[in-house]
């Protein structure tokens, strides 16, 4: 369990320190390739393997947009064949979503344009948009079965997630559910007009569960005071209905209770089913008495708190447990 705070100017710069964090953890690198930056030969992309409880084989995927330098392209798998390409790993979202092939490099084509050049169609990969050559803020939790970056740009902060979830389920019962969540989706407008800010509010395509019968799922939770729980993929409470009945929730509640953690909840309504909670992760109470950044001892643990809304409220906060050995 380890954690790490730096800066740096650039993505490759973040995506060195992402692997050297993980590798703490036991996750090893089994996949990677090179992309030229600055007229530097830099690391451009990994698949990692992650062993869980020591049993299991997690594999995630982060790599640079080759298109887009200021942008992470991230997936996971079931599998890794190193006769494949990265974008073909076997159950990944890449191989779910079928992403066509530009001929002339036999790169995947995120973006679909017709012979004059007018995009037709963007094929929904989730991606984490942040920035080139400006210098930014990581913060980077990691764990043996997920890793969780935030990135701090100004007062704005950015997030995405990549691993597996706590299953409501018997331990072993079925394969844990992966999420591969991010900020925005490839093709679309970089940040800062990226589509979401967190992996607790995936939308349009920027967050994606794979269910325990193999089956990708899109969730659109996207940032609302307001949020409801009719969407097929969503998450608790940020989607809470009942939100008299949660401290703190309005800032009408007034109350000297000490923080109220509530764990994050995947769940879909078609067909209705909890599908696990995020491991570490928790929305927090209280939000008029807390701040981004700042760190709360909560029964003898640490939680590091960040707001995940354009618009700051009620609503937009979570916080990170900061694990170290």
């Amino acid at each position: 369990m380890s954690y790490r705070y730096g800066q740096v100017t650039n993505m490759f710069d973040l995506l060195d320190n992402i692997v050297d964090v993980a590798k703490l953890d036991s996750w090893k690198v089994v996949r990677s390739y090179n992309l030229i930056y600055n007229k530097v030969n830099r690391l451009g992309g990994v698949v990692m393997q992650g062993i869980g409880d020591g049993n299991d084989n997690i594999y995630i995927h982060i790599g640079i947009n080759p298109d887009d330098i200021t942008e992470f392209i991230i997936d996971a798998s079931a599998g890794v064949d190193t006769n494949l390409e990265i974008w073909e790993q076997p159950g990944s979202i890449h191989q779910w979503n079928k992403i066509e092939d530009d001929e002339s490099t036999g790169l995947p084509m995120y973006v679909i344009k017709d012979s004059q050049g007018k995009i037709v169609e963007t094929k929904p990969m989730p991606s984490l948009s942040i920035t080139d050559s400006e210098q930014f803020s990581y913060f980077i939790f990691s764990n043996k079965y997920r890793i969780i970056v935030v990135c701090k740009l100004s007062i704005d902060y950015q997030s995405m997630h990549l691993g597996f979830l706590n299953p409501i389920s018997s331990e072993k019962q079925y394969p844990y559910p992966m999420y591969v969540g991010g900020n925005n989706i490839v093709g679309a407008d970089s940040w800062p007009s990226n589509l979401t800010d967190s992996f607790v509010f995936p939308y349009g395509g920027s967050g994606w569960l794979r269910r325990a019968d193999g089956v990708w799922r899109s969730f659109d939770s996207h940032y609302s005071e307001n949020i409801v729980a009719n969407t097929k993929g969503a998450m608790f409470p940020y989607d809470c209905n009942n939100k008299s009945l949660v401290p703190n929730y309005t800032s009408e509640v007034t109350t000297d209770v000490d923080f109220l953690l509530m764990p994050i909840l995947l769940h879909t309504n078609d067909p209705i089913d909890i599908n696990g909670m995020i491991r570490g992760c928790y929305w927090i109470s209280g939000t008029r008495d807390i701040a981004a950044e700042q760190i709360v001892v909560i029964n003898g643990n640490q939680y590091m708190i960040f707001d995940a809304g354009q618009n700051r409220g009620n609503n937009s906060y979570f916080c990170i447990q900061i694990e170290t050995d």
